[in-house]
């Protein structure tokens, strides 16, 4: 009898999968579990040997629960020992390109190296996620989130990334100043696998008033302006601000009152230029978003002032459970390896000037994610 890896049905994984509490796994070409695959003894394809068909589904069900649980304990380890939520620059670079050949994506091994080598000791120490959009041909970016403050502005000045003047390196120092001692603000990056260093993000240490991220040294009126429109929407809380090196916006990321309604919804996408969202799509968003208040982001052009979009945030949703992704991010999702003890999948709905709209989706690497999200 041979052992074989079966692939199954992608709907009949995840609700079964889901049936006893665990996300989709498969074993990959390393060894370690992930999404979709299981290896299984068989006589023929769907069945365990020596069982009754009456009994096929109840014992593929325990087999899996026992080959999961198993999965977890002995995939976060190579055969060398080595503990698989530990950053391997080797094994992310070969992680990188497999994924974004799947989806699509750009990839430069020159400029992923000179990036992995520029913050290697914030790969190492911090957590390492993935980033992708449903819109065909985005890049696939990456995040290292740090566990302490650090200068990621210096780091990207001395690699030759960024000029020491650009005003949105000013912003991220600016921010970062704004508390000293228990909630220093900690910086963070984000990056395209084709292209290198994109974004620079400012944790807060914990929920700011707006008043005083507008407020800070150095940032142009054209941002302060919407301070008044924020506070009337009930946007009073800050956790995260980020810029893009490249498009020169600023991201806001607020602490929304929840649970959303369409009222609400409609004077969000209005920010941005948007018309009111259908009743249907705010209550499926409605599912996934946090009740008790959820992530919404502002998208700011620093010269202009505009908002040029706007965002809702699904973090961590319950393992096998998605909306309406699309087959771009289903495959991202299914690719895109992820070496922590607890997995971290997120969505974000995104709109714009027109109605226009695309998803993205958010995946832990490695590094403790969750963990490091629980501080906050």
């Amino acid at each position: 009898m041979r052992t074989d890896r079966v692939i199954l049905g992608h709907d009949a994984v995840m609700r079964d999968l889901t049936a006893v509490g665990y996300g989709p796994f498969r074993m990959g070409k390393s060894g370690q579990v992930a999404p979709y695959f299981v290896p299984i003894r068989h006589e023929r394809p769907g069945f365990l040997p020596g069982r009754k068909s009456s009994d096929q589904k109840t014992s593929y069900l325990s087999f899996l629960r026992a080959w999961i649980i198993m999965g977890n304990l002995i995939s976060r380890f190579t055969k060398s020992g080595v503990d698989l939520e530990v950053f391997s620059p080797e094994r992310f670079l070969k992680d990188t390109k497999r994924t974004a050949e799947a989806i699509g994506a750009p990839y430069s091994e020159t400029a992923t190296r000179s990036v992995l080598e520029a913050y290697a000791q914030n790969f190492k120490d911090g957590a390492v996620l993935w980033r992708a959009t449903n819109r065909p041909g985005d890049a696939l970016n990456f995040r290292f989130y740090e566990r302490k403050p650090i200068d990621t502005v210096s780091i990207a000045v001395k690699a030759g990334f960024i000029e020491r003047d650009n005003i949105m390196g000013i912003l991220i120092t600016s921010w970062s100043a704004l508390y000293t001692g228990v909630g220093t603000p900690e910086q963070s990056c984000d990056f395209d696998a084709g292209t290198g260093l994109t974004k620079a993000w400012v944790y807060m240490g914990g929920m700011r008033p707006i008043d005083d991220i507008l407020n800070a040294d150095h940032v142009p009126e054209e941002l302060k302006k919407h301070g008044p429109t924020f506070h009337s929407l009930g946007l009073e809380l800050v956790r995260h601000v980020a810029v893009d090196y490249h498009s020169g916006t600023v991201n806001i990321y607020f602490r929304a009152p929840g649970p959303i309604n369409v009222e609400q919804a409609a004077k969000f996408v209005a920010l941005a230029d948007c018309p009111a969202l259908p009743e249907e799509e705010v209550m499926e968003m409605r599912k996934f978003l946090n009740p008790t208040g959820f992530t919404f982001a502002v998208t700011i052009k620093l010269s202009t002032g505009t908002i040029s979009r706007v965002g809702f945030y699904a973090l961590k949703l319950p393992i096998g459970t998605f909306p309406e992704i699309g087959s771009r991010l289903a495959t991202f999702f299914s690719t895109a390896p992820n070496y922590d003890r607890e997995e971290m999948n997120a969505i974000a709905w995104s709109f714009g000037p027109g109605g226009k709209r695309y998803i993205k989706a958010e995946r832990s690497y490695c590094g403790k994610l969750v963990p490091l999200l629980r501080d906050w």
